[in-house]
């Protein structure tokens, strides 16, 4: 681990500080996992998280409805907006053409 700190590239003034803090997060990290597994508290932990994993699923694909009901509404009103675009410049042209006569 030591090896990998002193290949890594920093940029900041004092990489010494920088580096030293970078290993203590690694080995914190390391006893918490290494606590967390002896404990157990990890497998207590996974029935949540799986349940909140299946929310947020749920809560995607109720904003992915919602987004594609909306964009439905909106080609909808674009659409009847080009209707009447079209019967407009048709009733320009009729008079258009009423003037020339």
């Amino acid at each position: 681990m030591l090896d990998l700190l002193d290949k890594a590239q920093f940029t900041v003034n004092e990489p010494r500080k920088r580096r030293f803090r970078l290993f203590r997060l690694l080995a914190a990290a390391g006893a918490i996992y290494a606590v967390g597994t002896s404990t157990g508290a990890f497998d207590r932990i996974r029935p949540w998280t799986d349940r909140m994993r299946g929310r947020m699923d749920e809560v995607a694909s109720e904003g992915t409805e919602r987004a594609s009901g909306a964009a439905g509404k909106i080609s909808d009103v674009v659409e009847h907006a080009g209707r009447k675009m079209e019967q407009a410049g048709d009733r320009m042209e009729q008079g258009a053409k009423d003037m020339r006569s």
